[in-house]
């Protein structure tokens, strides 16, 4: 394994704090998630016999794999697809030996730093959401893995996919590599789970295109009139499927980061 890419995205995990909303109803961030609980993987090429997935559709990919091969286990962290590029948030299988096995880059990635999770808890949070979704970027049931859900790894752990070594035992780490000042300086550049740039602005709120602006509001006001959670969850249901099948035939990450705006203006994440 590449120790300089290992201390690279072991720096960037050490370096991402909570902000004080999210203190005060989750007791960790996703990347603190994964230092908890994360292991290394090494990257390997892509066997023959394994399906190319659809680009920037990881999660997906990864299940896919799961499905069709009942011996591999479903992983979700972070990783770095080369030594220039910034850690994104991704998914990808492991055999149990070790390795990383991703079918969505067009090459394996550098360094990989993850959990692997049961396939009940995949598929139950699947079924849960409707869709394949980010399972430490869970907005719509409030990150249970950041919360209390968290600590029980019992629930979620999948022994057999363990990596090589612990993510905190890759070495000691360059505390300087991402200091405050070079995460101010990329932090115009957030990454959703696709690998997609999302823009924020200063302040860190999600800065979206005029277009998606014009739904976001629509979708807002449509919750507001709706009392019940039920009834909100309709209405999300409904504008998840009108953007799936209807223009501007919007891409699934663009759709998700809609979502995860509209959550915040209601005021129900960090």
């Amino acid at each position: 394994m590449n120790t300089a890419t290992q201390n690279t995205l072991l720096n960037y995990l050490r370096s991402i704090q909570a902000t004080a909303a999210a203190k005060a109803f989750l007791k960790r961030t996703s990347q603190q998630f994964v230092l908890e609980h994360g292991w290394w993987y090494e990257p390997v090429q892509l066997s023959d016999h394994l399906a190319i997935g659809t680009p920037e559709q990881c999660l997906t990919n990864a299940v896919n794999l799961v499905l069709d091969d009942g011996s591999l286990i479903y992983c979700e962290g972070y990783a770095l697809y080369n030594e220039k590029s910034l850690p994104v948030i991704h998914a990808w299988v492991t055999d149990g030996n070790g390795n990383a096995i991703d079918n969505t880059w067009p090459l394996p990635g550098v360094a990989y730093a993850g959990v692997p999770f049961k396939s009940l808890f995949v598929n139950t949070t699947a079924l849960k959401n409707r869709a394949i979704v980010s399972l430490l970027d869970d907005y719509q049931n409030n990150y249970p893995l950041r919360g209390e859900l968290g600590d029980q790894p019992d629930k979620w752990l999948e022994v057999r996919g363990l990596g090589l070594t612990k993510v905190t035992e890759c070495g000691e780490a360059n505390s300087t590599h991402f200091s405050k000042k070079n995460v101010g300086s990329i932090a115009a550049r957030i990454f959703d789970v696709g690998g997609n740039c999302i823009n924020v602005n200063k302040t860190g709120q999600t800065m979206i295109p005029e277009e998606h602006e014009t739904i976001v509001r629509q979708i807002v006001n449509e919750l507001n009139q709706e009392s019940k959670k039920a009834g909100k969850n309709r209405v999300l249901m409904g504008w998840r499927t009108r953007l799936e099948k209807e223009p501007p035939h919007l891409r699934l990450h663009e759709i998700d980061e809609i979502m995860r705006v509209v959550w915040r203006r209601l005021g129900r994440t960090p």
